[in-house]
Parts: structure tokens; sequence; C-alpha cells
């Protein structure tokens, strides 16, 4: 489904293979939706990939730093009117319910939550904002951080969408402490 969708982004044309034609239609339907709620929002990019450098890497040799985060975000949106961007992340699940119980985490900042589907999705997108607007000197609008679930299960049109929760603190701390993080995850 996703690479059907990346490539209806950049041709305007939907997969007809059989199997995902639920998928396809609920995609047609959440697009005109999309639309119609944001119509200052327009899709830039597919399968953007975002780095996020070591801050040292100034200081170290050509060739000897690598990405500490790295991520393909599915669609990049920008608004016309302010420039700012977004975005919006597909996932094929039958239900992302940002009520759902999950597993406590187990060291600051992740244990101040249960990582839920919805909260891990948020995450991700705030991880992609905050690089964009970190490496690229972009300017995200959290608004439009934005999981789309489509799914045959899904009762009516096959999709449900959420703003994502507000994780910007948490993204940022990942972002700032990567090396801490790792070296807690790996004891």
């Amino acid at each position: 489904m996703h690479a059907a969708l990346e490539i209806y982004h950049n041709t305007q044309k939907y997969s007809a293979d059989p199997r995902i034609q639920i998928e396809m239609k609920a995609h047609s339907e959440f697009m005109k939706t999309f639309n119609k709620m944001f119509p200052d929002w327009e899709v830039v990019l597919t399968e953007a990939l975002l780095f996020h450098e070591d801050p040292d890497c100034a200081k170290k040799p050509h060739g000897e730093c690598s990405p500490w985060f790295g991520g393909s975000c599915d669609i990049m949106v920008r608004n016309s009117k302010t420039g700012k961007i977004g975005f919006l992340d597909w996932k094929r699940v039958p239900d992302i319910d940002p009520h759902s119980s999950g597993k406590k985490g187990k060291s600051y900042p992740f244990d101040q939550y249960k990582w839920n589907k919805f909260l891990k999705y948020s995450l991700q997108l705030w991880l992609y904002m905050r690089t964009a607007e970190r490496t690229c000197d972009m300017v995200g609008d959290p608004s439009m951080l934005i999981i789309v679930a489509i799914h045959p299960d899904i009762p009516g049109k096959h999709y449900a969408f959420h703003r994502a929760a507000n994780l910007a603190h948490i993204a940022d701390y990942m972002l700032d402490n990567y090396r801490k993080i790792m070296r807690t995850a790996v004891k």
C-alpha cells in the first residue's frame, strides 16, 4: 500500500492491484476530506529522507560523521500561505486508539507515558518535524502532524485520522541526548 500511495502522489494514478482497491478508494476519500479541511496545504514530497547529524560533526574529520536519526516520511505537506510544513504518515492498521493502554517507558522521559501505537506514531511525526526544522531551516506546524490509518476493517470509509499528540519535549530530548539514550538502552 505504501508504495502504491507514493506512486499516486508522484503520478496522480492509483494502483490497479485488486488486492488494495479498498485502500486506494479510502486514500482517495481521505485526500478529498483533507483538501476540503485544509485547502492551503499541498503535498510537496513523498518518502523524503530526513537525517539529524551529530552536533559535533563540524569538529570531526571529513567522513567520520554519521546521522543520529534517520527516517523516511510518507508525506510532507506545506502551507501555501505561511510556508510552514507538516507530515502525514500512513498506517495500514484497523485501529489507532489514542486512549488504549500501552507499556510504560523505562527511563526519562519515556517513563512519563504508557506507549501505545498512537503515542509511538506521534513521536515518529514529531521527530520528522524537529529534524526538518533543525537541519533544513524549515518551520513546522504541530497541528499538521497527522496519523492516517487506512484499512479495510475500519468501518465506513475505511480510513481514520488523528492529529499527533504533543510530544515535542520528547523529540527534542531525543535529538539533544542521543548518545545518552543509546548508552542507557544497551545497558
